[in-house]
């Protein structure tokens, strides 16, 4: 049952390649650091035993596009499929993913 944990400190621009009353399309790429707590219910046995890394901080980059589909000029409904890079290990690895959430902005429209 060993479990573990990664949690991205990540930071970059966002460009927007397409914008309409109803539907945009940006793109993200953000660079900085991730931890990986690895060790988590792994017991006597260091994390390595268990096929985990050991828990540490490694060079991340995030890409990702945001596709919002525009509720109102603040509220957007958004879809954004991302991929995580880092080197745990001293191997270079990608995870995917998809994120569906609401978007707010902040300030003029």
């Amino acid at each position: 049952n060993a479990k573990f944990a990664v949690f991205p400190f990540t930071i970059g621009p966002i460009y927007r390649f397409y914008g309409s009353p109803k539907f945009s399309v940006s793109a993200a790429l953000q660079l900085g650091d991730i931890y990986g707590y690895f060790d988590k219910n792994t017991g006597p046995f260091p994390p390595q035993t268990v096929g985990f890394y050991p828990a540490s901080n490694v060079g991340a980059a995030i890409a990702s596009i945001h596709l919002d589909y525009n509720l109102s000029p603040g509220l957007a409904v958004r879809l954004s499929p991302h991929m995580l890079i880092d080197n745990f290990g001293g191997d270079i690895s990608h995870n995917q993913g998809i994120m569906l959430g609401m978007v707010y902005r902040f300030g003029r429209q």
